[in-house]
């Protein structure tokens, strides 16, 4: 019978008598000391992008962004911002008309009878936003979620609508980063020209897309190249 022993290319088994004296193997599923304090690079997920900074809370200066992530508080001079990008998210979501109350099922139902859809589900389109800043000297980028961001915070007074208040603040950050370079949906959300906006599918698609703006950062939309001239969010998008 052949002799039993460990496969081939196993790194060999220490001897005991090499070993201290008070050395005790670690536990199943604790990790080393030294591998705790080793450094390490930025985080990552399994697509190997780097995962963003989110932004809960802040503060506009003349001079600089203060920003409080769940990690640290930033101060980050204007000058310092490299790119900024928006990600507008476009998905499509089935619910069942038991979940929905009395007006949005009749709504349903009137689709239902003309056919089409399943009578069981209502499907509606949800859309969402972020705001991406890529910064110098930070390995993640800083990312404003609309639907969580501090609003009061950055922009004092607050309007009871949501995305009224995303524009004031992505508007709010492209007046004062001066020498970044912005994003073509950047550009065309602040003119609100939605029929030139892309929609993203899923944040991935999106973080992708930025990075490969990032890589060729001279032929994103220079500052001067902006339409500010619209402050506020407006009930219709411009069409051309």
């Amino acid at each position: 019978m052949d002799p039993v022993g460990p496969p081939e290319g196993t790194p060999p088994i220490p001897d005991d008598r090499s070993l201290p004296g008070d050395y005790q193997p670690p536990l199943p599923g604790f990790v080393l000391r030294e591998e705790l304090d080793r450094p390490r690079g930025p985080l990552r997920h399994e697509r190997s992008l780097p995962l963003p900074m989110r932004v809960k809370t802040g503060a506009f200066h003349e001079d600089r962004l203060v920003v409080e992530t769940a990690q640290e508080i930033l101060e980050i001079p204007w000058e310092k911002v490299h790119l900024v990008a928006l990600g507008a998210m476009l998905e499509r979501r089935e619910t069942d008309t038991d979940a929905y109350n009395i007006e949005k099922m009749m709504g349903g139902v009137s689709r239902m009878l003309r056919g089409g859809v399943d009578k069981s589900k209502v499907v509606s389109k949800h859309e969402s936003y972020f705001l991406d800043l890529y910064v110098q000297g930070l390995h993640e980028p800083l990312r404003f979620d609309a639907a969580l961001v501090n609003y009061r915070a950055f922009l004092g007074r607050v309007s009871y609508v949501s995305f009224q208040n995303f524009f004031r603040l992505v508007h709010g950050i492209a007046t004062r980063a001066t020498a970044a370079r912005f994003t073509p949906g950047t550009g065309h959300f602040l003119a609100w020209r939605r029929d030139h906006l892309h929609f993203f599918h899923a944040l991935h698609e999106f973080e992708t897309d930025s990075l490969a703006c990032l890589a060729d950062l001279d032929s994103q939309q220079a500052w001067s190249e902006l339409d500010l001239t619209r402050t506020t969010w407006a009930e219709e998008w411009a069409e051309d």
